[in-house]
């Protein structure tokens, strides 16, 4: 027997579970390979670990408990499904906000504009430097140039 067909058995016959013939074989080659005799020996000592082990006794009334569970779930109501309108009918706070957002920004801006515009104050005097950039045909030269000739 090899060593590949020895690691086969090797759990059958640690279980006590493989036929006379076979353990015969199995226990002349253990005898000889030593790598394979210490594979042997912990899948024993494993079994032996396991068997030792303490059963675990479970609690009586833990299936009543998830049964219990579990119908009261199931008697949940469910919840009402509303029609297609009334889902779209959340967007409209957010719809009205932007169109109340949208029109205090014109209406602010035509205020801010109408401001500059007027000849009374602060107004008039940005539109004289304004007047004076254009008359200096600040645009049509590059700024480049404008800095270079101190806007002569």
């Amino acid at each position: 027997m090899n060593c590949k067909e020895a690691k086969q058995h090797m759990f059958f016959l640690a279980e006590g579970e493989i036929d006379p013939g076979l353990s015969d074989a199995m226990h002349k080659h253990l005898a000889g390979c030593s790598g394979c005799n210490h594979v042997y020996e912990e899948i024993r000592q494993t079994l032996h670990t396991l068997s030792d082990r303490k059963e675990t006794k479970a609690d009586p009334w833990f299936a009543a408990r998830m049964e219990q569970t579990f119908r009261e779930l199931q008697s949940e109501p469910e919840y009402v499904v509303f029609s297609p309108a009334i889902r779209y009918l959340r967007f409209v706070p957010v719809a009205a906000s932007f169109l109340l957002a949208l029109y205090l920004g014109i209406h602010i801006g035509s205020e801010i504009s109408g401001r500059h515009t007027d000849t009374n104050g602060v107004g008039a005097i940005v539109s004289e430097q304004f007047d004076d950039l254009i008359s200096d045909q600040i645009y049509q030269r590059s700024f480049e140039t404008f800095f270079l000739t101190n806007g002569e």
